[in-house]
């Protein structure tokens, strides 16, 4: 098992997160996970799974991601040939606490897919949010595959 190689967050002031890391592989039916983007706000009003293979698709989703940021952070570098991008988007919510998480990408032998493990967070009712709205997103470079994708949505509330 090989440990985080890197990480770097920035804070732009409208409070959008964008981070970048590098995973080793884990296991043999894992993929690495070889940079990450999240946050709390993007241009993503509609929930979206997205697999993205394709330098313009890419522009075009980054676009769409950080419509609503002045300066737009430059569009990162993808190696097509290599990589793909995953994305999940919660959509549009009301308040703070929500969040979404690519929390594992594996090999699935038996259905023969990509699983994409992904965590959609809600604040417990009652609990104490930002009054804003907000769009949670998570977006993740792996290893290139053209086989299926097949995305695996846990829901888990806030306690």
């Amino acid at each position: 098992m090989r440990k985080v190689h890197w990480l770097r967050v920035i804070l732009l002031g409208t409070g959008l997160i964008v981070s970048a890391v590098r995973f080793e592989l884990l296991a043999q039916d894992q993929f690495k996970i070889v940079k990450e983007w999240k946050g709390g706000f993007s241009g993503v009003d509609k929930p979206a799974q997205v697999v993205i293979r394709d330098a313009k698709t890419w522009a075009d989703w980054w676009d769409k991601v950080h419509s609503r940021v002045i300066p737009k952070p430059e569009l990162p570098e993808v190696d097509f040939t290599k990589h793909m991008v995953v994305a999940v988007f919660m959509g549009m919510r009301s308040t703070g606490g929500y969040a979404i998480r690519i929390t594992d990408v594996r090999w699935d032998k038996a259905k023969d897919k990509l699983q994409i493990l992904v965590q959609e967070i809600s604040p417990a009712p009652g609990a104490i949010v930002t009054q804003a709205l907000t769009q949670p997103y998570h977006i993740v470079v792996i290893p290139r595959t053209e086989k299926t994708v097949e995305f695996i949505l846990e829901k888990i509330t806030g306690k």
